[in-house]
C-alpha cells in the first residue's frame, strides 16, 4: 500500500529543500543572539532584519515550488523501473544521484539532489535498479519513489 503524502519526508530528503529550511534558521538565529545579547548597533540590526525577512521570503517561495513540484509528481505520478547511472557524495553536505529511465520509448536521464543522511541510508550503487515515480504528463519530471514516497 502506497504512504500518503508527507512533507516532512520530502524536506528531510530533497537537499534543496533542506537548505532552504535551514538556512531561513541560521539566519534568524542569528538576529536573535544579535538581539538578545545586544552585540551589534541598532542600524546594522534594522538591516540585518530586512536581510533576513528577505532571504525567508525567497526561501519559503522555494520551499513551496518544490513541495508542489513533488506533490504534482505524486499525485500525477507513473512507476517506472529505472538504473542509477552516477551516486556522488559531496563534501560540502549534499550528494546527488542521477538515474536512466525510459518512458513511452524515449529515454531520458534525471538526477535528485540528496541529503547525507538519506543518501548513505540507502547505499545507492552505480547500476542499481530503482522505481521511480514520474509525471505521466512531463517525463523529464522524475524522483526516485522509495525515497520521496
Amino acid at each position: 500500500m502506497e504512504e500518503k503524502f508527507n512533507y516532512y519526508r520530502i524536506m528531510s530528503a530533497d537537499y534543496y529543500s533542506n537548505l532552504a529550511v535551514s538556512s531561513t534558521l541560521v539566519f534568524w538565529v542569528a538576529y536573535a543572539i544579535f538581539y538578545l545579547l545586544q552585540f551589534m548597533p541598532p542600524d546594522f540590526m534594522w538591516r540585518w532584519k530586512i536581510i533576513t525577512t528577505s532571504i525567508s521570503v525567497i526561501a519559503i517561495i522555494f520551499l513551496v515550488c518544490r513541495i508542489h513540484f513533488f506533490y504534482s509528481v505524486y499525485m500525477k505520478g507513473v512507476d517506472v523501473t529505472g538504473y542509477i547511472h552516477l551516486a556522488n557524495a559531496y563534501k560540502s553536505g549534499g550528494s546527488r544521484v542521477e538515474y536512466k529511465y525510459e518512458f513511452q520509448g524515449e529515454k531520458y536521464w534525471r538526477g535528485n539532489a540528496l541529503t547525507h543522511k538519506i543518501f548513505f541510508s540507502n547505499n545507492f550503487r552505480e547500476g542499481d535498479e530503482v522505481i521511480l515515480r514520474i509525471d505521466s504528463e512531463n517525463p523529464k519530471r522524475a524522483v526516485i519513489k522509495d525515497i520521496y514516497f
